[in-house]
C-alpha cells in the first residue's frame, strides 16, 4: 500500500468479498485463493467508510488545508499482507490492483479453519527512524509505519476490517530554515520518534525540507494511548545542531482515530555559538560604544566598525612604537577598562590607574541602543576558550581576515555553511598579516555575515590616554578577574600570527567589549 499520505483522520478499513474462485467456510489448509481488499475511499464499490477523513497511505488532495481533502488510498506493487489461522500464517502478495483502491492477493491458507485474520504490514512497523514525504509519510524499510490488525466477528462470509494501531503526530512549520530530521520524545519512556527529511548517505550533500512562509506539514506516526508527560519535537538544521524545540508538557492521548495536528509554529535559521556543552550564545552586531556627552551605549554600525586611536584626543603618533599620546578621552569610546563595582571602574569609561576593586559590573546591565537592561553579557574567560578549543571543530571555526580593509579576526557559528562564491581560510598563518591570510570586501561580508560570521576588529588597547597597537592587536575583555591576582582580570588576545588566547591584563587597561546574548531552543 502506498505511504505517501498526508491525514488528520486515521481510521483505515479493509474489506475483502468472496474471492474469485468462491472459497467457502470452511477452507483447507494448503488450499490456494485470491482475496480481495478495498481501500475506504468514497465510491468505491464494496468499500466500507467511517466518518472523517481516512488516512492509511497516499497522497493528500488539499495538503494546504490539513482539515479537508480527500485521501485517495492505493495499493502498491509488491504489497503483502499476512494472513492468519490460529496459530498459523501465510503471507499472501498482490496479484493485481496496483495503483488502484481495489486489489486481489494470491496466497495459500495456511490451515483449515472457519475463520482467519489478516494484518497489514505482514512484521511490525519499526517507527524509531521513519522517512519524511511531502503530504504524508514514507513507507519504510519496504513495509509500511502504519499498522493494522483485524477486528472481526470470524466469518469468513462477512469479510473482515482492518483499523489501524498506531496514531499520527503532525507538526506545521512555518519559516526559513532548512529541516534536516524532527525528533519527537516521550518523556515519560524516554523513546524517540525520528522523521529524517533527508533519506541520503552523509557523504552525498543534501540539506532537507526548506520551509516558507506557508507550513509545511511533517507526520511523524506515533504509539497510540496516553502520554501522561506530554512530548517534545525538537526540530534539527544537521544531524547535531538543533534549531528549535516544541514542549507540550500536559497528558495527551494519541488515537488510532484521530491524527494530533498541532498549531503552526516558526522555525527560523539561528547562527549560534557553544560557550559550555549545554550552552549557546548569539554575538551583538557589532562592539559596544559609549557617548560620554550623552552618557548612552550603544553598538557599533558595522561589524569591521572601530574607533581605535580615536578613543583619545589632542595627542600625536610615536612613529617607531605608533602609540597614541593624547591628553583626554573622546567623547565617543569603545575601549574600556575592566568593570568593577566601585567609583570610576564602573564600566571602565575613565582613565584612572587607580580604583578597580570589587566585583564585577557587566557592561550588558546597560540599555544598550533601544535593547533592555540585561538583554547582552559579557563572555567569561571560560566560555572563550570554549568557543576556540572546545566545540566541536573548532579549529576550523575561526580566523585571521581583512574585512573592508579593517584588521581582526572571523569566528563562525556552529552550524556554519559558507555562502556560495566565498573561500574561508581558517586560523591564522605564522608569517602572514592580516590581508596576506584572505581579505574580504563589503559586498563578500555581507554574504559572510549573512551565514552567521562574526567579525572581531583590531582596536588596539589603551591604557590612561594612551592607545597602543590600533590594527594589529585584538583585546577583548571577560567577566573573570584573575584568581591569584585582584588586580588583572582575563581577556582574549589576537594577532595577525596567532590564535585566540587568554591572558591576564591589568584592570585599567582598556580592552574592547563584544557582548553576547544567551539561546535557548
Amino acid at each position: 500500500m502506498k505511504k505517501y499520505l498526508s491525514f488528520l483522520a486515521i481510521a483505515a478499513m479493509f474489506a475483502a468479498c468472496q474471492p474469485n474462485n468462491e472459497l467457502g467456510t470452511p477452507f483447507q489448509a494448503g488450499q490456494e485463493v485470491i482475496l480481495t481488499a478495498y481501500m475506504p475511499n468514497i465510491g468505491d464499490n464494496g468499500a466500507q467508510q467511517l466518518p472523517g477523513k481516512q488516512r492509511v497511505s497516499g497522497l493528500d488532495s488539499n495538503p494546504t488545508d490539513p482539515t479537508s481533502g480527500v485521501i485517495n488510498l492505493t495499493w502498491q506493487e509488491g504489497d503483502q499482507i499476512l494472513v492468519k489461522v490460529g496459530r498459523y500464517e501465510a503471507e499472501f502478495t498482490l496479484e493485481s490492483g496496483a495503483g488502484e483502491a481495489q486489489a486481489t492477493f494470491k496466497g495459500v491458507m495456511p490451515a483449515a479453519g472457519t475463520s482467519y485474520s489478516v494484518q497489514y504490514p505482514i512484521a511490525e512497523p519499526y517507527l524509531t527512524e521513519q522517512v519524511y514525504v511531502a503530504n504524508g509519510f514514507g513507507k519504510g524499510k519496504g513495509l509500511g509505519y502504519m499498522k493494522m490488525a483485524t477486528e472481526t466477528d470470524g466469518t469468513i462470509d462477512g469479510g473482515f476490517t482492518l483499523k489501524a494501531q498506531y496514531a499520527l503526530l503532525g507538526l506545521q512549520l512555518t519559516g526559513d530554515a532548512s529541516v534536516k530530521k524532527i525528533v519527537v520524545t516521550n518523556p515519560a519512556d524516554s523513546k524517540t520518534y525520528t522523521l529524517k527529511c533527508c533519506d541520503k548517505p552523509a557523504s552525498e550533500c543534501c540539506s532537507g525540507v526548506k520551509l516558507s512562509e506557508t507550513a509545511t506539514l511533517f507526520y511523524i506516526v506515533v504509539p497510540a494511548g496516553e502520554w501522561a508527560n506530554g512530548f517534545t519535537a525538537t526540530v534539527y538544521e544537521s544531524d547535531d545542531y538543533a534549531l528549535a524545540k516544541f514542549s507540550k508538557p500536559d497528558a495527551i492521548t494519541f488515537t488510532a482515530a484521530t491524527a494530533t495536528t498541532m498549531p503552526e509554529k516558526e522555525v527560523s535559521v539561528v547562527y549560534a555559538f557553544s560557550v559550555s556543552d549545554d550552552k549557546k550564545v548569539l554575538f551583538a552586531p557589532g562592539n559596544l560604544q559609549y557617548t560620554r556627552s550623552t552618557e548612552t551605549w550603544s553598538f557599533a554600525e558595522n561589524q569591521w566598525d572601530m574607533i581605535g586611536s580615536g578613543n583619545v584626543t589632542g595627542g600625536e603618533a610615536d612613529p617607531e612604537s605608533g602609540t597614541i599620546s593624547g591628553t583626554d578621552l573622546a567623547d565617543k569610546i569603545d575601549l574600556f577598562g575592566w568593570s568593577g563595582s566601585t567609583g570610576i571602574a564602573k564600566f571602565g569609561v575613565g582613565t584612572s590607574y587607580n580604583d578597580y576593586s570589587g566585583d564585577f559590573v557587566d557592561w550588558g546591565s546597560n540599555q544598550i541602543g533601544s535593547d533592555a537592561s540585561n538583554t547582552w553579557r559579557t563572555l567569561s574567560k571560560d566560555e572563550w576558550y570554549y568557543i576556540f578549543h572546545t566545540r566541536s571543530n573548532a579549529n576550523d571555526l575561526y580566523g585571521a581576515a581583512q574585512v573592508n580593509g579593517v584588521n581582526g579576526m572571523v569566528l563562525l557559528p556552529d552550524n556554519w555553511k559558507c555562502p556560495s562564491g566565498i573561500t574561508f581560510k581558517r586560523q591564522f598563518t605564522s608569517s602572514a598579516g592580516y590581508a596576506d591570510h584572505q581579505t574580504f570586501d563589503a559586498d563578500q561580508w555581507k554574504k559572510l555575515e549573512d551565514a552567521g560570521a562574526v567579525f572581531l576588529p583590531v582596536t588596539g588597547s589603551r591604557s590612561g590616554t594612551d592607545v597602543y597597537d590600533p590594527n594589529e592587536e585584538g583585546c577583548y575583555w571577560s567577566s573573570n578577574k584573575v584568581e591569584a591576582d585582584d588586580e588583572q582580570a582575563h581577556y582574549l588576545v589576537f594577532y595577525a600570527s596567532s590564535t585566540g588566547n587568554l591572558m591576564e591584563s591589568p584592570l585599567y587597561y582598556g580592552h574592547s567589549v563584544r557582548l553576547v546574548k544567551d539561546w535557548s531552543m
